[in-house]
């Protein structure tokens, strides 16, 4: 797969602005590693489903690979990076077709990194 560059995530960590874990980063935390639903007052502009696509996508590469099993990606999502749900669990939230349509639309543009892994349907079936 082919980087896609972000200078904006790098600036990020180069301050320590490492999201909950740091109490800061996109938002602003409580205090570090505690985790609260940030209060968004303007709806997004690009859809969820385009924005958690790569990430449903790398979790589509793993279990297609035979590196972990489909319910073992959920559990290390919320166990190990203290997301409320798993990347697979969200992608058939939001439709696997649909996140499907936005890897491809990306992909298009020029984005290797975005290029479907497969049938998300079929590979998270297994």
């Amino acid at each position: 797969m082919t980087d896609v560059p972000c200078s904006l995530y790098f600036d990020k960590v180069k301050r320590g602005e490492l999201g909950v874990k740091s109490g800061r980063g996109f938002y602003s935390y409580p205090t570090p590693g505690k985790f609260v639903k940030p209060n968004i007052q303007t709806p997004p502009k690009v859809p969820f489903a385009r924005l958690i696509s790569l990430a449903v996508n790398e979790a589509a590469w793993l279990v297609s690979t035979g590196v972990v099993k489909t319910e073992d990606v959920d559990t290390v999502m919320r166990l190990g990076f203290n997301f409320p749900k798993g990347l697979v669990q969200i992608g058939r939230e939001l439709g696997l077709s649909e996140v499907e349509r936005h890897l491809r639309e990306i992909s298009k543009r020029g984005f290797a990194a975005y290029e479907p892994i497969g049938n998300l349907v079929g590979i998270f079936s297994r």
